[in-house]
């Protein structure tokens, strides 16, 4: 069974996948995947391990290996792949979601964010001046921080990262990177610096990343 998760509420749909998962997990980012290893993910079985269960983060950030997704959907394991935004016009995605009609053993949920105050035209140009002048990003992200969300300001900038994918699709996904651990340590329990530092400092990162 292949769950596919996508949406700018990355927190909530990993708590949804740990909840179908269970405890017993495996954890594997996409980066430490090779093309020869993901037949073995998906349809390797063992001995001791009739069915794995496995969480995947950020898949179709590696074109190679999402190509060869529909060939893989008859896994014998639970697997999760949790994403940040889908290429909804992608060969790829059109595919699958062709084969999820007909086929219950793959499903698509999209985890949309919560309304939060923002001003998307302010924190979308700061993100874009920051390719070039972090500093001067920062300068003006803290002009107006008083009136905005930094949860929501996260959102909006994987969105920007993603829409930097065509363009630039090594820096967008260091960007991406960056954006979904800042997002797990600001809504962690034990976190207690102002989230806006965090996002001050992604600024000033980005224009070497």
């Amino acid at each position: 069974m292949i769950y596919i998760f996508d949406g700018e509420d990355r927190k909530k749909a990993e708590q949804k996948a740990r909840m179908i998962l269970g405890e017993k997990i495996e954890i594997i980012d996409a980066d430490n995947i090779s093309l020869a290893e993901l037949e073995s993910i998906f349809l390797g079985v063992t001995f001791f391990e009739a069915e794995r269960r496995i969480l995947i983060k950020d898949l179709f950030l590696k074109k190679d290996l999402v190509e060869k997704l529909p060939n893989l959907i008859e896994t014998p394991h639970k697997i999760v792949l949790l994403e940040t935004k889908l290429d909804k016009r992608g060969a790829i995605y059109k595919e699958l979601m062709k084969l999820a009609k007909t086929n219950k053993e793959i499903k698509f949920e999209t985890f949309a964010a919560a309304e939060q105050a923002v001003d998307r035209n302010a924190v979308f140009r700061i993100f874009d001046l920051a390719m070039t002048d972090g500093r001067r990003a920062v300068k003006n992200l803290q002009s107006i921080e008083s009136d905005n969300d930094p949860y929501a300001t996260i959102g909006a900038w994987t969105k920007k990262a993603c829409d930097l994918l065509e363009r630039n699709p090594k820096k967008a996904r260091v960007i991406l990177k960056e954006l979904a651990k800042i997002d797990v340590l600001v809504k962690s329990t034990d976190f207690s610096k102002e989230p806006w530092v965090l996002l001050e400092g992604l600024l000033l990162r980005i224009p070497n990343l």
